[in-house]
């Protein structure tokens, strides 16, 4: 008796070790995934499920769907279950929606999640560089008078000021409800022959407006500067008109000096010769 006692211990002690040997067999997991991954509010996705016994389904009591405007309807095409359905038009880019599932894994009823977020609803162009010219500055007006006023509008994303010599003051510059810069100018009363400003947008460039020697209306670019060295007047104009002539009529006066030397030279031959011709004298 006391052997066969210890005969069925040894069983039950073997069946005991197998029992722990053996490996827990994993309970399987539905896993679900979506084609495109980024996707904007009111597109259609490809919907596929793995490891579903049965279709899965969506939209019943107890299930969420914020993603999808329908229920998708799976078809089992091999080891997975596909759908494609389109998402609600009204999610929010960036945001996080979640879409629960439920199907029959190995006899089990199993409910799952899909979780995604849409991407921005339209692609942000590059933005591109500021560029600071003519076109951002306007003008009050472009006539410029001695103790007259100029106010400048200027476009720039930094700050602005004003240069000018022919200002009393440098403008003071306000930004207004627009985005832009305002400033007024007064002019001295007495102005130089050009009157040069120039408007500075800080770190983005500047334009320079001008005057012309006798004309008070400024103008787009620097002041022009005379090629050449001026005409002090102290010369008489050229028989052309192209320029000043030389002192005294320049090649007039030229003229008259070589008929002088040749009128010179000619009477000294004309001694030599008489000379010449009365032959040698004795000397005293």
């Amino acid at each position: 008796m006391r052997i066969t006692r210890l005969a069925a211990a040894g069983v039950v002690a073997a069946a005991a070790a197998l029992a722990l040997a053996a490996p827990a067999r994993a309970e399987a997991r539905p896993e679900i995934t979506v084609d495109p991954e980024r996707f904007r509010p009111g597109d259609n996705l490809t919907i596929s499920v793995t490891a579903c016994a049965t279709r899965p389904r969506t939209g019943r009591p107890g299930l969420k769907n914020e993603i999808f405007a329908e229920r998708p309807t799976f078809e089992r095409t091999g080891p997975k279950w596909s759908a494609i359905a389109g998402t609600r038009a009204g999610l929010k880019p960036g945001r996080r929606y979640h879409t629960d599932f439920r199907c029959e894994v190995d006899g089990r009823t199993v409910t799952f999640r899909l979780t995604t977020s849409p991407s921005r609803t339209h692609e942000e162009p590059p933005k591109k560089p500021f560029a600071f010219g003519f076109d951002k500055v306007r003008l009050s007006t472009r006539t410029v008078t001695p103790k007259g006023e100029m106010t400048f509008t200027v476009t720039c994303p930094t700050r602005v000021s004003v240069a000018s010599a022919s200002f009393t003051e440098a403008p003071e510059f306000e930004k207004t409800e627009k985005g832009a810069f305002k400033g007024t100018g007064t002019f001295k009363a007495t102005l130089p022959s050009i009157v040069k400003i120039k408007v500075i947008c800080e770190d983005h460039g500047h334009v320079t407006y001008s005057t012309k020697p006798g004309d008070g209306d400024i103008g787009d670019g620097g002041p022009e500067i005379p090629k050449g060295a001026p005409d002090t007047g102290g010369g008489l104009a050229a028989p052309d008109g192209r320029g000043p002539a030389a002192p005294y009529g320049g090649v007039a006066y030229g003229g008259a000096a070589l008929v002088l030397l040749a009128g010179a030279g000619g009477l000294a031959v004309r001694t030599l010769r008489r000379r010449h011709a009365a032959g040698p004298t004795d000397s005293v």
